[in-house]
């Protein structure tokens, strides 16, 4: 599921299927932007609580799925892009994660490749 990027409480989505067409499962998370101070290498972290899931699709076919989630950003330009994923709970298609991962944004994306080009010969 895609959703927008702004400071959300505790909100139920729906998820597709493997197909696109919406399901019955729904995942539960929350996101809070934090900011950095000035003069930071960061401008902040978007901090996302994934909460829990509800009626997976059991994806195995001898067992139960052990489902996590993968939360993944990208710049608006495309160029940048980050993944964090939640731990694996195992034989559950009601999972709880109680997870919190934070997205870190950069005051100046592109400001490690300009470090290494300015760095000297040996460097990087």
């Amino acid at each position: 599921a895609t959703v927008a990027v702004e400071d959300t409480d505790v909100s139920e989505i729906k998820l597709s299927n493997t197909k696109g067409k919406e399901s019955d499962a729904t995942i539960a998370y929350s996101l809070h932007w934090r900011p950095c101070p000035t003069g930071s290498r960061l401008k902040g972290t978007w901090r996302v609580g994934i909460k829990s899931a509800k009626n997976l699709p059991n994806m195995d076919q001898d067992s139960v799925s052990d489902p996590y989630c993968c939360i993944k950003a990208t710049s608006t330009d495309g160029k940048h892009c980050f993944e964090q994923v939640t731990r694996v709970i195992p034989n559950d298609l009601n999972p709880v994660w109680d997870a919190t991962l934070d997205l870190p944004i950069a005051s100046d994306g592109d400001a490690l490749k300009k470090a290494l080009e300015d760095g000297k010969s040996g460097l990087g």
